[in-house]
């Protein structure tokens, strides 16, 4: 059931032509490709998360999802949950726990000291919104390298080098630690006169 899901899923994706096709009817935009209305939307995706979580929790998220991607490995019950959900492939198995690591480190994390300690108040938007764009970036090279192969071979041939091999889930891990040391302002120095 949920491979089929996401078989469908991705076969929506890649026959978005078709689909926009349908909806504007035989509207003849010309220039406009469906591979640009896809990044509009993934712009607007990434904007939308950047002012939800907002200054104060994105480095909450972001630190979020690297404990996710640690812990989630090591869950040493993995074998006891894929014996009680027997009918779920071991990708789904392995998202479903991420997800839940990630949220339940984000609930911790928002509830404690660190809240206020690690924020942006002091970066301006455009810092706070390229930032949401690589981690929603770090995001999707994650969730792709528990694809197995056969759905892989259903993502767009052009997107595997940038999200689905382990040298792009090491720069999008790393970029963001490197956006962190470079994006903090330098402080203002006061003169006396």
């Amino acid at each position: 059931m949920a491979n089929q899901i996401i078989t469908q899923i991705l076969s929506y994706l890649l026959d978005f032509s078709d689909f926009a096709q349908k909806i504007t009817g035989n509207v003849n935009i010309s220039g406009l490709r469906y591979d640009w209305l896809i990044i509009f939307f993934f712009v607007f995706v990434i904007l939308l998360v950047a002012m939800s979580l907002g200054r104060s929790r994105m480095l909450l998220a972001l630190l979020s999802l690297y404990i996710a991607v640690f812990l989630e490995p090591h869950f040493v019950y993995f074998d006891k949950l894929r014996e009680a959900v027997k009918n779920m492939p071991d990708y789904w198995l392995r998202i479903g726990l991420f997800f839940l690591i990630y949220g339940f480190v984000s609930v911790i994390l928002n509830r404690s000291v660190l809240k206020h300690r690690l924020t942006l108040a002091e970066s301006s938007i455009a810092v706070v919104v390229l930032i949401a764009a690589v981690e929603m970036g770090f995001l999707a090279t994650i969730l792709l390298s528990y694809f197995p192969p056969e759905l892989l071979e259903r993502v767009p041939p052009k997107l595997i080098p940038y999200f689905a091999t382990k040298t792009a889930q090491f720069w999008w891990a790393v970029v963001p630690i490197f956006m962190l040391v470079f994006s903090k302002k330098k402080p203002e120095i006061k003169r006396e006169v």
